[in-house]
């Protein structure tokens, strides 16, 4: 069984910026998340959520990704929040140790 194609929505409502992820977040698919990241902030979103619930597959640079913003956004002043993923995704957090690193948002 093959998994979902990867795919990534990028919706901008009064300045916040929401990706949605789906599929599988590993090294071929990053860069597009890195492209839309970067669109979001060019576009003057100073606030950016993540969602991570139909993601069915995160690998290590995923997390890195994710870490990467997360840092930029403590140092650059804008804001970062992830939506969790389903229990695969948010193990992955909890095994790294990251779980308490990200500012995780309630969907909506």
């Amino acid at each position: 069984m093959h998994p979902p194609p990867f795919r990534s929505q990028l919706r901008v409502v009064d300045g916040v910026a929401r990706i949605e992820l789906a599929g599988e977040l590993d090294i071929a698919t990053v860069p597009e998340v890195e492209r839309a990241l970067e669109d979001a902030l060019s576009a003057g979103c100073r606030r950016l959520v993540v969602d991570l619930r139909n993601l069915a597959f995160m690998d290590s640079s995923g997390l890195v990704l994710l870490t990467r913003w997360d840092l930029g956004a403590r140092r650059d002043g804008y804001d970062l929040a992830l939506i969790r993923g389903g229990e695969p995704i948010d193990r992955l957090f909890k095994l790294a140790g990251l779980d308490d690193q990200f500012a995780f948002d309630e969907p909506g």
